[in-house]
């Protein structure tokens, strides 16, 4: 065993550590200037709430413009992981349970990423962050992916009418963003996850009595 080898491979690791934690930092930082002040916010601002000299800053994101986008690709990037590891879990359950777990991880995302909602919303209506736009739709293709991979098996296991078959993303998408744009136009709503299974219900049985 090369005990000084060991040794000299613990001086990077702890820099990483510190810059993963530095990176993460100015992120969720990011996260709140921009939902609070748009996507104009100055860098500056975002220095001195996730508490780093400007210059830090710099050292991690070349601009304004960077920094959006390292946002929403790490929020997005998250999401994706998140809805994975769900499915994967529910993988050998009834489709019932495997929406609600699909439910259930995209709204706690949104729970505890509340200020990003704002942001992806902003992105969508600012016609001239063409970048920021598609990485935006980046998450909303991978909601729409992991969507249709779970309405597939649904129909493949009897669960879902066939003949709907090609309606039943889009309405498991529709049913997020209706709760989502609530949520954002009342502030004073509760968590968005406890809805999970009231939207699997609604799914599958629609607003009749």
């Amino acid at each position: 065993m090369n005990l000084a080898s060991s040794n000299e491979k613990r001086p990077h690791k702890l820099k990483d550590d510190l810059r993963s934690v530095a990176q993460k930092a100015i992120l969720a930082s990011a996260e709140k200037v921009f939902a609070e002040q748009g996507l104009r916010a100055t860098v500056e601002t975002v220095a001195k709430r996730a508490g780093v000299a400007v210059g830090t800053l710099y050292n991690y994101f070349a601009d304004r413009e960077a920094l959006l986008v390292a946002l929403l690709e790490d929020r997005s990037s998250e999401i994706a992981r998140r809805l994975d590891h769900a499915l994967d879990v529910a993988g050998k359950k009834p489709f019932a349970v495997q929406l609600t777990a699909y439910f259930n991880a995209v709204l706690e995302h949104f729970d505890e990423h509340r200020a990003f909602l704002s942001i992806v919303m902003q992105c969508e209506n600012e016609q001239a962050l063409r970048e920021k736009k598609s990485t935006t739709k980046r998450t909303l293709r991978t909601l729409s992916t992991h969507a249709e991979r779970l309405v597939a098996f649904g129909v493949k296991s009897g669960a879902l009418d066939h003949d709907d078959a090609d309606l039943h993303a889009t309405i498991v998408l529709g049913l997020i963003r209706g709760v989502v744009h609530r949520h954002l136009q009342n502030q004073k709503s509760g968590p968005l996850a406890p809805l999970a299974p009231r939207l699997t219900r609604f799914f599958l049985a629609g607003a009749g009595k």
